[in-house]
């Protein structure tokens, strides 16, 4: 039973997921830093406004989620919000609901991309929770592509529309967050795995079994980082991606590995939380090779 504002707070920072929300200001500054080309950012109000407004908007599809994944997460973490108990689903639902409308109050302030973003931010946030659409039950490269459009390219676009308009988005370079976070995204399936066969959701561990998905996970994360890689030794783009590549296959392959023994909640928890690095790292390094 929660009764004291400490632990009201308490729950309200868990109900947010702050990992998720560190990951996706880091993009957004990131991001904004490579479109203005350096780290003397101007306008910095319109910066602090655009990151309000990502908060905002991944916050509403956050607790979305978690509001329709209730009865997964009673098996997966039972410790969340909700299915402890800890806050009414009706009271998820509404604050969910009030962070969608800031964000979309901001977007009004930020301009026509970022009302459009939030439209889109929402129609794919019930695409892929709302136990209608049946996405996570019927293809596994359906529900990928949907969270990386709502994560990995939304976040993308709000950064670079801070000084640069999204007909200069350098596609090179949104195919290449993209691709390779797309090994990432499924990192979170294996410690979600026992909640995910019981109520038929399609992820690489639940169609292919835990180990062997594991190694075809292996593949499908460093591939596009060998491609970046080749990339940058032919002069194609910075050198710089070189170490930043080698950097995310060494750590990546140490985390995927962790989940070739057995199914181990705790390891499984520990290869999502470096991916979830690897993704922060990827955009601060990206800084460095094109901003600086």
């Amino acid at each position: 039973m929660v009764t004291g504002i400490k632990d009201k707070v308490r729950v309200l920072y868990h109900l947010l997921k702050p990992e998720d929300q560190i990951e996706a200001l880091i993009s957004i500054i990131a991001v904004a830093i490579i479109a203005n080309g350096s780290l003397a950012l101007p306008n910095v109000e319109r910066l602090f406004f655009a990151l309000l407004f990502g908060f905002f908007l991944l916050a509403g599809t956050i607790i979305l989620n978690q509001y329709f994944d209730i009865n997964v997460d009673k098996i997966n973490k039972p410790y969340r919000p909700l299915p402890s108990g800890k806050i009414k689903p009706k009271t998820a639902l509404c604050i969910s609901g009030i962070c969608y409308v800031l964000s979309f109050v901001l977007s009004l302030y930020l301009g026509i991309t970022y009302v459009a973003i939030t439209v889109i931010a929402v129609l794919l946030s019930l695409l892929y929770s709302h136990p209608s659409s049946q996405v996570r039950k019927k293809s596994i490269l359906t529900q990928v592509v949907i969270i990386n459009a709502g994560y990995s390219i939304i976040a993308f676009i709000i950064g670079w529309c801070v000084y640069k308009p999204i007909l200069l988005i350098p596609l090179w370079f949104l195919v290449f967050l993209f691709s390779t976070d797309i090994g990432g995204v499924f990192a979170k399936d294996y410690r979600d795995y026992k909640g995910d066969k019981r109520h038929g959701y399609a992820t690489l561990p639940t169609v292919f079994g835990y180990k062997k998905a594991a190694v075809m996970n292996t593949l499908i994360y460093i591939v596009p980082f060998l491609v970046v890689i080749l990339f940058a030794l032919l002069g194609i783009i910075s050198i710089k991606f070189v170490v930043l590549a080698t950097y995310c296959i060494l750590t990546g392959i140490y985390a995927f590995s962790l989940l070739l023994n057995k199914e181990d909640t705790e390891k499984a928890t520990l290869c999502y939380y470096i991916i979830t690095t690897n993704f922060m790292a990827v955009r601060v390094l990206s800084v460095w090779a094109l901003a600086m």
